[in-house]
């Protein structure tokens, strides 16, 4: 894969980087490019081109990503890199978080995980900083609908995500009605 980038004025396309493996997600901010690669590499690019740095390997999900610091899903637990590279750390262990979506304010990263009984889906909110999640909402997965409700937003109050069953739900963030 080649991974391109094209000005909105001038349309003009520069290559920041060729001969990568498949992307399969992306976030980017105004300093680097990350990408999730379908051989489970997390990698970042400058945003003006150069050669990618390798985050962490393994079966990551769509990262997320503030100034600082990259966060991202895997199959034992969230996790956080800093963007120029370096050290992994595990922020919280989950089994049933699976290749999910991402949302960061400025202290938390909320995410959806997959269905699992008993909690049959849940909404949580993690501190950025690392500790036990908290569970905003559960049975956000409903049975029979297949298992593609991953899309989640943030506004500065509230938590909107989608569901399954077509619904479009919201929380306020510090959980309630």
């Amino acid at each position: 894969s080649t991974l391109r980038r094209i000005s909105l004025v001038n349309q003009q396309e520069d290559v920041l980087a060729t001969g990568l493996p498949f992307l399969d997600s992306l976030a980017l901010n105004s300093q680097v490019v990350l990408w999730a690669s379908s051989f489970g590499e997390l990698l970042a690019i400058p945003i003006e081109g150069g050669s990618p740095t390798l985050l962490a390997s393994g079966p990551y999900a769509i990262p997320a990503l503030d100034g600082t610091d990259v966060f991202f899903a895997s199959n034992t637990g969230v996790h956080s890199v800093p963007v120029g590279g370096g050290t992994a750390t595990l922020l919280t262990s989950l089994l049933n978080v699976g290749k999910r979506e991402i949302a960061l304010d400025s202290s938390y990263l909320y995410l959806l995980t997959i269905p699992s009984m008993p909690t049959n889906g849940e909404l949580l909110r993690i501190p950025k900083t690392g500790a036990a999640p908290v569970a905003l909402a559960a049975n956000q997965y409903q049975p029979g609908e297949p298992d593609n409700g991953n899309t989640i937003a943030l506004d500065a109050t509230h938590i909107y995500w989608a569901r399954e069953d077509s619904y479009i739900m919201r929380l306020p963030k510090q959980g309630g009605q």
